[in-house]
């Protein structure tokens, strides 16, 4: 790699994704009479993913003619929530069945008539160790015009029996989640089943100041000087601004369904 003055040059890594875990905080403990309790910090989600991201990179560079190399490390990086999502694998797997037939994604398209029911069977799996909260399904029938414009078609061309999304579901480790809902499509045309799991997760504001981070529950004991009256115990109070983060995980590609006349 050539580099002139004030020039510079990115460069492409690739790694596996992974995922980690938000370490469990420690039991709480009771303080004894005439202790303090104090709250210890924890460490946050995206410090331990930059510290992972930096074990699996190593990079290294050298400039030959002033004899001179050297290690680049990531250690330190700032990571936002749409770059741990981009590292982190996909929680869920996905097993869909239309017509009680498994969906598979090599088959062509599948033919159906006009009028006839065409029922849809999403089944989601959690592959983490952790609960997932606050998740929802959502299957949206579609026509792709082809130049990035998908037309959404629920009153004149299709009609969806049940509804069409589930809301506010919690799924615990290895556990399922089953979603049913029957379409009929009242015009022919090439149509496309848009599939989305969305995970809600809490998030704080970057501009919180250090103190307005929400406390953990792990507690040290600390005795208070005698020289000095004890004060009552405050809870620290959250001035921050809570956010939640939206992670979309799609089934890809989209189902595709042939509706034909009856002619």
């Amino acid at each position: 790699m050539i580099l002139t003055h004030k020039q510079s040059k990115r460069i492409a890594i690739l790694l596996d994704r992974f995922t980690i875990t938000q370490p469990k905080p420690a039991s709480p403990v009771t303080p004894k009479p005439g202790c303090v309790p104090v709250l210890q910090e924890q460490v946050k989600l995206d410090v331990l993913y930059a510290q992972q991201l930096a074990m699996l990179t190593n990079i290294t560079w050298s400039i030959a003619a002033e004899k001179r190399s050297g290690t680049v490390s990531v250690e330190y990086i700032s990571l936002s929530d749409a770059m741990i999502d981009n590292i982190r694998l996909c929680p869920i797997q996905w097993s869909v069945t239309i017509n009680e037939m498994q969906h598979e994604h090599q088959e062509d398209p599948l033919k159906v008539k006009v009028g006839e029911i065409v029922d849809l069977r999403v089944n989601l799996t959690n592959n983490m160790e952790e609960l997932l909260d606050d998740l929802s399904i959502v299957v949206e029938p579609f026509q792709d015009q082809q130049n990035g414009v998908k037309l959404a078609h629920f009153d004149e061309h299709v009609a969806c029996m049940g509804c069409n999304k589930v809301i506010d579901e919690s799924l615990g480790a290895g556990l399922s989640l089953t979603h049913t809902c029957q379409y009929v499509f009242f015009q022919p045309g090439l149509f496309k089943f848009s599939m989305q799991c969305r995970e809600k997760r809490p998030r704080f504001s970057s501009k919180d100041s250090p103190e307005a981070t929400p406390q953990p529950e792990r507690l040290s004991l600390q005795m208070p000087r005698i020289s000095q009256p004890s004060k009552p115990v405050t809870t620290p109070k959250f001035k921050g601004k809570a956010q939640t983060s939206l992670t979309v995980w799609k089934y890809r590609p989209p189902i595709e369904v042939l509706v034909v006349g009856e002619g």
